[in-house]
């Protein structure tokens, strides 16, 4: 595995939760439209256009549950995976190099840079730049070790 497949291995954790926030919202929304809908007609005759009777707001909330819980089951078994792969590296610092840059962050939008990482444990930019690299290669042959380890436990 590559170092930018390395990166991008790290950053799924990411990438999930981000979809899952983006799930919620879009649940929300249903719930909301579902709430606010008036007197509905149940005459059993076919609707055309755009208005939706409370059925088809139920089956759309449905859905979005269903996809919702998806992708919580992504974002965990990521977040299990990855955290699992920086338990395996040899020193505290690479540990917590990787946790803070792949796993958490300054908010929901902005991620911290390596910079943001230094400050935070109060090391020389430079050598968390490289602490960071020797990391990324120790993962390399880590993640293929975890991988294994999933594809046995799914089976």
């Amino acid at each position: 595995m590559d170092q930018f497949n390395v990166k991008d291995w790290l950053w799924r954790y990411r990438r999930a939760k981000m979809n899952v926030r983006r799930l919620q919202g879009e649940y929300e929304e249903l719930a909301s439209v579902q709430e606010s809908v008036g007197a509905v007609t149940y005459d059993g005759m076919p609707h055309s256009g755009e208005n939706h009777d409370l059925s088809d707001l139920m089956v759309m909330r449905d859905r979005a549950i269903s996809n919702l819980i998806k992708a919580n089951h992504r974002m965990t078994v990521a977040y299990d995976e990855i955290t699992e792969a920086i338990s395996m590296l040899d020193s505290e610092v690479k540990r917590s190099v990787i946790s803070l840059r792949y796993i958490q962050t300054k908010n929901e939008y902005q991620v911290n840079t390596l910079a943001d990482v230094a400050e935070a444990i109060c090391y020389e930019y430079s050598y968390i730049r490289r602490v960071h690299g020797e990391a990324l290669q120790d993962l390399r042959s880590i993640i293929p070790q975890i991988n294994n380890h999933t594809k046995k436990a799914v089976k």
